[in-house]
């Protein structure tokens, strides 16, 4: 086989020389597309320091018997309200009191693509303030594509136990995914061209369904407070008036209940056995409070 020819200006020197600092230079974590947008919004903000790049974000849902470019509504319902619940931990993890807005832009094929754009624009500077644009979402997209990248490398997802909503809206996310044994990409452009992604594959859907197996603990304890309704299906209530706050303690059935003979409006002292549940990812949920007995009655208000 001859070799192809060479033109006799170029010095083949060189050439190998720029080949091999190519071979030996390190791999380039971003995609040919992150790169052209990046070259692109140094290009226009050259021009004009408050130009932008459109920012949108991109959900990939890939499934083995996913038609192509098509998507139950049930499951399209179920991903966007689990994205919504996941931007609204996010904003409250970052003190952010507006509720983050993300609109519908498209659906394609390629497996099943939603396409989304944001509801609100950047924030301009006041005239008081640096001459920053700020994006209040792309501080929460880095937010959830962090707690996905958590939940797809099996890590500690009681980073975000102080933010409920969080893990909430990743586990309606899994049970959306579950429910059709999906998996999703996520991508999201900013307007200076850089990118966020992560990844819920089948392996991140088993770690967080492990993650919610929940451990349980109790104690005994007394409340005092007084009694405000009564259910027959086995519940009363005791509520302080000293301390805000009221216990819904279980009894075990309605004759249970009838027979301790209790009177509305009078304040009781009652043995209780709390019981509290906490999941593997840190999630506390509301306890449970369970009548042992009766310990006294009086008149006075708590």
């Amino acid at each position: 086989m001859t070799e192809p020819p060479v033109h006799p200006d170029v010095d083949m020197s060189v050439v190998n020389e720029i080949w091999q600092e190519w071979e030996q230079a390190p791999e380039v974590e971003e995609s040919v597309e992150e790169i052209l947008d990046r070259n692109y919004y140094e290009t226009i903000s050259s021009y004009d320091p408050g130009a932008g790049l459109d920012r949108w974000l991109r959900l990939r849902v890939r499934g083995s018997d996913l038609p192509v470019g098509q998507l139950d509504t049930d499951v399209l319902r179920k991903l966007l309200n689990a994205l919504h619940i996941e931007l609204q931990g996010a904003a409250r993890r970052h003190g952010q009191g507006e509720r983050p807005v993300l609109r519908l832009a498209g659906f394609s094929g390629g497996s099943a693509v939603l396409h989304l754009v944001p509801g609100v624009p950047e924030e301009a500077p006041d005239e008081n303030q640096m001459a920053m644009v700020t994006d209040r979402l792309d501080a929460l997209i880095a937010t959830v594509t962090d707690l996905h990248h958590v939940a797809e490398s099996g890590g500690d997802l009681r980073r975000f136990a102080d933010h409920e909503n969080l893990l909430k809206g990743l586990r309606e996310m899994v049970e959306a995914l579950d429910s059709h044994d999906l998996e999703l990409d996520l991508t999201w452009r900013g307007a200076k061209g850089h990118r966020r992604t992560s990844h819920l594959t089948r392996y991140a859907r088993d770690y967080v369904r492990s993650q919610w197996e929940e451990d349980e603990q109790s104690e005994v304890r007394q409340v005092t407070g007084r009694l405000t309704a009564i259910d027959l299906k086995g519940q009363l209530t005791l509520r302080r008036t000293a301390a805000p706050r009221s216990y819904e303690i279980k009894v075990a059935g309605e004759d249970a209940l009838l027979g301790l003979g209790l009177e509305l409006g009078r304040t009781y002292t009652v043995e209780v056995r709390s019981v509290v549940r906490r999941n593997r990812a840190g999630v506390e949920f509301k306890p449970s409070h369970h009548l042992i007995r009766v310990l006294g009655a009086e008149d006075r208000l708590i």
